[in-house]
């Protein structure tokens, strides 16, 4: 990453959220390749929005409900969904200003209709 102030702020969420939930599910049964798949999506989507809110001349110092809200407009479901947990653990490091996160969206399939 380019940006010291955004490594440094990735480096601490991997640290202190990401990697103690991994440990803690690969205490009760083995890492799968798909759990893997999605605490580095979390990580992927966070070193996003960094790069979304820079783009903007904005920093999470700056990030409140408007720039929530344009990320949310702009970004698909899965998007969406992935960088919730870096989003919560900004707002709870005090690192954005207070927000409210959309509710989760699940989408499921329609079940196909049977001949």
């Amino acid at each position: 990453m380019p940006n010291p102030d955004h490594a440094q702020v990735i480096r601490r969420y991997a640290t202190w959220e990401v990697l103690p939930r991994l440990r803690t599910r690969a205490e009760k049964k083995p890492i799968t390749p798909a759990a893997r798949r999605h605490v580095a999506d979390q990580v992927k989507q966070a070193t996003a929005f960094l790069d979304w809110l820079a783009d903007r001349d904005h920093t999470l110092a700056t990030c409140g409900q408007t720039g929530i809200d344009a990320w949310h407009a702009e970004h698909n479901e899965y998007a969406r969904n992935t960088i919730r947990s870096f989003l919560q653990w900004c707002s709870a490091s005090k690192l954005t200003r207070p927000f409210r996160l959309p509710p989760v969206q699940v989408s499921r399939a329609t079940p196909s209709a049977w001949s």
